[in-house]
């Protein structure tokens, strides 16, 4: 964000409020006038910041492009202080960055493209990883369509062997399957959402950083090393709360001895969810007949909460 930008032309790592078109830099006020002042930049283009373009920070395609320092006015910026992470002259190097570790500008892009495709290709993979993950939500939705699919048919072949009153239980069920299919769906869509939304941002951010590592310049590439190695670790940071395909969808009708449970019309079957029954413990017989709607309501009745919810994906 341009907010956030600091000038590129000094070492004083000042806010940019301006923006030079030759040199294609952001930079601070006292760089501005440092412009004004050398005969060899008094003619270059400054512009408001909001008119540069972040973009072409890594359009330097002039490689040969002499940049000046902005203390040491006619010292060329020819080094890079590994200890300090930024672009000196000779000079620099000599008094403010003396017995700091440098190499020039030439040998240290050699090794930044090197550490920053390495770090892109692992970026690479993980949009790879991310892929997989929708797939393998893709899959577990459809797996718990088919089974939702195939209680609820269970759901109604019992519901045909009773009476008036185990309709209503039926009834029950069939919304207590409802709302959980739709819990499971609704936490795996926001988990498919965030992938997606994370896959755009790594989409892009592959797409910015190879135009940059094939067009721009080594000058260039040095002055958004930050940004760009801070963007990108960002990425590679961000997690991706994938499923693990490995747990089944568990959820089915435990309908054991129905002809028994006839008796008890008004508790009769109960939901399996990943291998507990999906019911509310805290709701009395008594509760349950007041709270119930008649066999001929088509309501369905609003269970509370239950104490423990099913475990997570």
């Amino acid at each position: 964000r341009l907010n956030d930008l600091k000038c590129q032309s000094c070492a004083e790592a000042a806010s940019c409020t301006s923006w030079c078109v030759e040199c294609g830099e952001f930079i601070c006020d006292a760089c501005v006038q440092a412009h004004q002042r050398l005969k060899i930049t008094k003619d270059h283009t400054i512009k408001a910041k909001e008119e540069g373009d972040l973009k072409d920070t890594f359009s330097l395609t002039d490689a040969s492009r002499d940049v000046f320092c902005s203390v040491h006015l006619q010292e060329k910026l020819s080094l890079f202080c590994e200890t300090c992470d930024k672009l000196t002259c000779r000079d620099c190097q000599l008094t403010d960055h003396r017995q700091h570790k440098y190499k020039f500008i030439n040998e240290m892009a050699v090794e930044t493209r090197q550490l920053i495709k390495g770090l892109l290709s692992e970026v690479s993979y993980k949009r790879v990883l991310l892929k997989s993950a929708m797939k393998v939500i893709d899959d577990r939705q459809n797996l718990i369509c088919e089974k939702k699919k195939k209680v609820t048919q269970e759901i109604t072949e019992m519901v045909k062997l009773l009476t008036n009153a185990i309709n209503l239980r039926g009834k029950q069920l069939a919304y207590k399957l409802n709302e959980v299919c739709e819990a499971k769906q609704k936490t795996l869509n926001e988990k498919k959402v965030t992938l997606e939304q994370l896959s755009r941002l790594t989409d892009h951010c592959i797409e910015f950083v190879n135009n940059g590592l094939t067009t721009g310049s080594d000058m260039a590439l040095l002055s958004s090393k930050a940004n760009v190695m801070h963007h990108l670790q960002r990425i590679k940071s961000r997690r991706a709360d994938i499923p693990n395909p490995e747990i089944p969808v568990r959820i089915a009708l435990n309908s054991d001895k129905i002809a028994d449970l006839a008796k008890v019309v008004q508790n009769i079957g109960s939901l399996m969810v990943d291998g507990r029954h999906y019911q509310n413990p805290s709701s009395s017989s008594s509760s349950s007949s007041r709270s119930a709607p008649s066999p001929g309501d088509g309501a369905v009745p609003q269970p509370s909460p239950p104490p423990r919810l099913p475990p997570p994906y």
